[in-house]
């Protein structure tokens, strides 16, 4: 699960159904209420997920399909929109990923 910097949207990897979801979180209530499109298509069983400091991006770490899903973050509805290329082939078996709070790198790991 990932929360985006501003805190108004949280993402969470589906690793049995191969999606993102997406989902808004209204501060003062606590409820969660799913984006228009969501859930958004992964690759293979992806683990875990992660934003850039900015709440631009998303990635996704695909157990299975050994590759990174890159998404764009509309930051008006929340809507997850595939970077050009994605999924990005990475080393097999890929359980997390992290961003750096820059922006300049991305950091896959297995278990």
């Amino acid at each position: 699960m990932a929360i985006d910097p501003a805190g108004e949207l949280v993402f969470v990897a589906n690793s049995s159904s191969n999606n993102v979801a997406a989902l808004s979180f209204d501060l003062d209530t606590g409820s969660l209420t799913p984006v228009p499109g969501s859930p958004f298509a992964a690759g293979t069983q992806p683990l875990d997920v992660t934003t850039d400091g900015f709440g631009r991006f998303l990635y996704a770490a695909n157990n299975l399909s050994n590759s990174i899903s890159a998404f764009s973050i509309n930051r008006s509805t929340g809507a997850l929109t595939p970077v050009a290329g994605s999924p990005f082939a990475m080393g097999s078996f890929l359980s997390r990923v992290e961003a750096d709070p820059l922006g300049r790198f991305l950091y896959a790991m297995k278990p």
